[in-house]
């Protein structure tokens, strides 16, 4: 399978071959227990999961993507883990952690974004081949959404950056200038996506999980729908599943 011109090929690895490169891991807290727990339990009960993804570099086997599922196949005794192997240099597979950490998974909390955000600026993604700043589309397209294009004009903006946005593109400006309209758009472009979310977390949680998020999210929706301000609410919704 061929991906950006990387060629990746599926093999069964030994798993002390894979080694875990500090700056590959992208989550603010690290490996999740719980989660991990999770899936050696399903390990356990004879369900298969997806492949690890591995870079090639040099002669070392760098993990990109799956730290939840190699530390559960290690949990559960496994010997080799299947993985999708490309070889790559050692930048390029900092830049696949990062879109691994973006795409799937566990959701992301503040902190995990703020990671990946400083990531993507100390590697100067944001900058294309011309030496011109990218556009928020472009950069919120690379960082597979994980901000809206308006925080991502604000952030820039703060960092003193002209935004290449293309021609007739009016410059967003922090002080009002942006209209109602397109100030509802983002917002509402980052709520769906913050439902799209929601389903895919809710859908890998055990039934009492399930349980205990759905009334949290009844709960918000009640508050909502009476008109009362949900920031109260929120906070003691705050971790609803203990995690």
């Amino acid at each position: 399978m061929t991906a950006k011109g990387k060629q990746w090929a599926t093999r069964t690895l030994l798993i002390d071959e894979v080694r875990e490169h500090a700056n590959f891991q992208l989550r603010a807290k690290g490996i999740d227990r719980r989660h991990a727990t999770k899936l050696a339990r399903e390990l356990a009960a004879g369900k298969t999961l997806p492949a690890l993804k591995v870079a090639h570099v040099g002669k070392v086997l760098y993990l990109v993507d799956g730290f939840h599922r190699l530390e559960a196949h290690r949990s559960h005794g496994s010997r080799t883990v299947t993985a999708e192997v490309a070889r790559m240099s050692l930048q390029e597979a900092r830049e696949e952690a990062e879109k691994a950490n973006t795409k799937h998974g566990l959701n992301l909390s503040r902190k995990d974004r703020q990671v990946l955000w400083d990531a993507y600026i100390a590697d100067g993604r944001q900058v294309d081949p011309m030496g011109e700043t990218k556009s928020s589309r472009v950069i919120e397209a690379e960082l597979d959404g994980i901000y809206s294009r308006e925080t991502i004009r604000m952030r820039l903006k703060a960092m003193g950056l002209t935004l290449n946005e293309g021609e007739g593109f009016k410059t967003w400006e922090p002080e009002g200038h942006a209209t109602e309209e397109e100030l509802a758009e983002e917002a509402a472009d980052e709520a769906t996506s913050c439902l799209h979310k929601f389903g895919a977390i809710f859908s890998q949680l055990e039934d009492g999980d399930q349980a205990r998020l759905l009334g949290a999210a009844r709960t918000l929706v009640e508050t909502l729908e009476r008109g009362e301000d949900p920031h109260a609410v929120l906070d003691k919704l705050a971790n609803p599943l203990g995690i």
